[in-house]
């Protein structure tokens, strides 16, 4: 294979990314190369390279000129030292959260409460999670070097962009599942137009919600989110309140009062084993909003 491969790097703070040519990374010792296939971009990243150093400074991110990029897939190309269960040719999704492995939390199997704690490619949660973020770049370039433990095996009947929404997906699905979804309850989300708010749209009916309540302030998207669920879903702009079948109804008479909501930085689930199902494997992604899903039953006995 080639020494060298191409990849975007940000140089400035609100500048375009350049197309670069790079040395190939090598896997040190418990990581693996991957040949990157797909990666997911969202419109919050626009945020992350333009407004993050002014918002939240104490989040750093990685040092410039850095390789950006969340939640990419593609096949194991190279395996470091001491690594198990995963050889060159394995399909795999790249779970973007690092830890240092060796902190109290890191140590109590809570790694997403790690001092260090970062999202490769994006953005760390405290000063000290810089080396994380230097030491394992995104996934805009042709290859990227991750730790095993980060590693999602893919079917061969999962493509590559699809595995690529396991990010977002998997947030959302986790904090259904820490609200209690599920039959003879209600939900309402927050942004259901959003990129995790669509994921509710889509696993909330799934997991058998009674009622599925939704606000946005975009009235055309949110008629694009309606069409997902078969007229299961009730929007609510800010102008106007319309259920996807087109009658009106009336949210804040009927929208949960007694709530639980999910912890803004939910446990991630290490990533070990075959995607399947419902993404067992897949971790959380924590933010620093609250989170947008409220849940509440709706049964009587």
């Amino acid at each position: 294979m080639s020494a060298t491969m191409r990849a975007a790097r940000m140089h400035h703070v609100g500048e375009p990314m350049k197309i670069e040519d790079l040395p190939v990374p090598e896997p040190g010792r418990g990581d693996v190369r991957v040949a990157v296939h797909a990666v997911n971009i969202v419109p919050n990243l626009a945020n992350i390279l333009n407004m993050w150093t002014t918002w939240f400074p104490h989040s750093p991110l990685p040092t410039l000129p850095a390789i950006f990029g969340l939640d990419p897939a593609g096949v194991v190309e190279a395996v470091g030292e001491g690594v198990e269960g995963f050889e060159v040719g394995d399909r795999v999704y790249v779970n973007p959260g690092r830890s240092c492995g060796s902190c109290r939390s890191c140590r109590s199997d809570d790694s997403i409460n790690c001092a260090s704690y970062a999202f490769a490619g994006y953005f760390g949660f405290s000063p000290t999670a810089l080396n994380l973020l230097d030491r394992y770049q995104g996934g805009l370039a042709e290859y990227m070097v991750a730790p095993a433990y980060s590693l999602v095996k893919l079917p061969d009947s999962l493509s590559f962009e699809a595995a690529a929404r396991f990010g977002y997906l998997g947030t959302m699905y986790s904090a259904l599942r820490k609200a209690g979804a599920g039959p003879g309850k209600t939900i309402l989300v927050n942004g259901i137009s959003g990129t995790l708010g669509i994921g509710a749209a889509l696993l909330a009916p799934a997991l058998g919600l009674t009622h599925v309540y939704g606000t946005g302030r975009d009235k055309g998207l949110l008629d694009q989110v309606g069409k997902l669920a078969g007229g299961r879903l009730r929007l609510h702009s800010s102008t106007t309140a319309r259920s996807t079948s087109g009658s009106a109804t009336r949210p804040t008479a009927t929208a949960p009062t007694s709530t639980s909501t999910p912890s803004a930085r939910a446990p991630r689930t290490r990533p070990s084993g075959r995607a399947c199902g419902r993404w067992r494997a897949v971790a959380s992604r924590s933010t620093s909003a609250p989170s947008p899903v409220i849940c509440r039953s709706t049964s009587t006995g």
